[in-house]
C-alpha cells in the first residue's frame, strides 16, 4: 500500500521523514462499524437507561433474528458450541457479524464472505495480562443456529 501524499507531507513538515519506509507496513485497510444511541433504541424499542439495560440484558429475549449481524447481546450459536472463557470467567458478546454482510466493505477480500464471525470481549476484566478478547469463526449451516440466553 502506497502512502498518500498528504500523510507524506504531514510527516516530513514534523521532521518524521525517516520513518516514511515503515509506514507501507503499517497501513492497512479497515471496517468500522459505529452504533449511535438511536439506534439502539431502535433495536431495544426502549430508551435506554441503566434500569432498562439491565432488565433488557438479564430478563428479555433479544428480538433480533437469528444469524445477523449485530452489536452485543446473546450470541447465536451452533451445536458443540463452547462459550469462550478466561479464568473460568465467560466473555461476553462484543458483536456477531455475518461476513456476507461485511463481505462488500473488504476491499483486499482478505476475509472469509461466508459464516459468521463472533466476537467476545471483557472490557472490563481485571485479567493480570490474561487475553480479555477471543474471536470464534463459525462456517456452518445457519439453520442450525440458535440464540443462546438464559
Amino acid at each position: 500500500m502506497s502512502i498518500p501524499d498528504s500523510v507524506r507531507q504531514e510527516m516530513q513538515s514534523r521532521g518524521l521523514a525517516r520513518l516514511l519506509p515503515y509506514i507501507p507496513r503499517l497501513l492497512h485497510p479497515f471496517i468500522r462499524v459505529m452504533v449511535t444511541g438511536s439506534d439502539l433504541d431502535t433495536w431495544l424499542g426502549t430508551e435506554l437507561n441503566a434500569d432498562s439495560l439491565e432488565e433488557i440484558y438479564f430478563h428479555q429475549a433479544d428480538p433480533t433474528p437469528v444469524g445477523i449481524s449485530k452489536i452485543g447481546g446473546w450470541p447465536d450459536i451452533w451445536p458443540g458450541f463452547e462459550w469462550p472463557q478466561v479464568k473460568e470467567m465467560s466473555l461476553p458478546l462484543l458483536a456477531q457479524f455475518r461476513m456476507e454482510d461485511i463481505a462488500p466493505y473488504d476491499e483486499e477480500r482478505s476475509l472469509p464472505t461466508q459464516g459468521m464471525l463472533l466476537i467476545f470481549y471483557d472490557f472490563m476484566a481485571d485479567l493480570e495480562g490474561e487475553q480479555a478478547v477471543q474471536v470464534l469463526y463459525f462456517e456452518g449451516d445457519f439453520s442450525t443456529l440458535q440464540r443462546a440466553g438464559i
